[in-house]
């Protein structure tokens, strides 16, 4: 027989929650019109126990976005500052909007253009 029970860290506390998050590092820079990456770019496979301990917090930013959290709560479980989870989530926000992948492709990103990517993505894949 097999028995699953509640995980319980070594020090009693009780095991964290799964943040889901795009994968760091991807971009469209080598890729072309219609490319399958423009669909799977913003994809939440990702799966982070620690989002304040990472390196590009904003990968969690979106991915806990995109999963509907509110931006206090974002900003307490990243250690983000609200100011800048809100400007992540207006660049997201833009991308999602206008929807237009195109404009991302083969051309590198600062974050802000990568996050605005996302959300364009994260449209295309809906």
């Amino acid at each position: 027989f097999l028995f699953l029970r509640a995980a319980v860290a070594a020090d009693g506390v009780a095991a964290r929650a799964l943040v889901r998050s795009p994968r760091v590092g991807l971009t469209l820079k080598r890729a072309s019109a219609g490319d399958a990456r423009t669909r799977t770019i913003a994809a939440l496979y990702r799966f982070l126990t620690c989002p304040a301990e990472t390196q590009k917090k904003f990968y969690a930013v979106v991915g806990l976005h995109m999963t509907g959290q509110a931006p206090e709560a974002i900003a307490a479980e990243t250690g983000v500052r609200a100011a800048l989870v809100a400007k992540y989530v207006e660049a997201f926000e833009r991308g999602r909007t206008h929807g237009d992948i195109a404009r991302f492709v083969g051309e590198a990103q600062g974050t802000d253009a990568l996050i605005e990517m996302l959300g364009a993505a994260s449209r295309c894949a809906s």
